[in-house]
């Protein structure tokens, strides 16, 4: 038996975390963003230790970005819990 691995991008507000994507998600994170932004998601820079803008960036869905505020670096990618799939997969999210 072989196993397989489906890989989909979806997105997730680093504030409220919204979902962005579900339940069928995307092949790439630049599609995601891409039908994101359409969408009013924006993507500012993340800053580092010194307070100078980084080069990653949050995803900050369109309620959050009145109110948000500059995060620091890190690492936020995750890969989700099967609960959360299932979540995602019936509309729950």
């Amino acid at each position: 038996m072989a196993g397989l691995a489906l890989q989909v991008y979806v997105i997730s507000c680093d504030g409220c975390e919204t979902i962005f994507g579900a339940p069928n998600g995307f092949v790439s994170s630049m599609d995601a963003r891409a039908a994101a932004y359409g969408e009013g998601w924006r993507f500012p820079n993340q800053i580092t230790k010194t307070g100078a803008p980084g080069r990653t960036t949050s995803d900050v869905c369109p309620e959050c970005m009145p109110t948000w505020t500059p995060k620091k670096q890190g690492s936020r990618a995750r890969h989700l819990s099967m609960d959360e799939v299932r979540q995602l997969r019936m509309g729950e999210a």
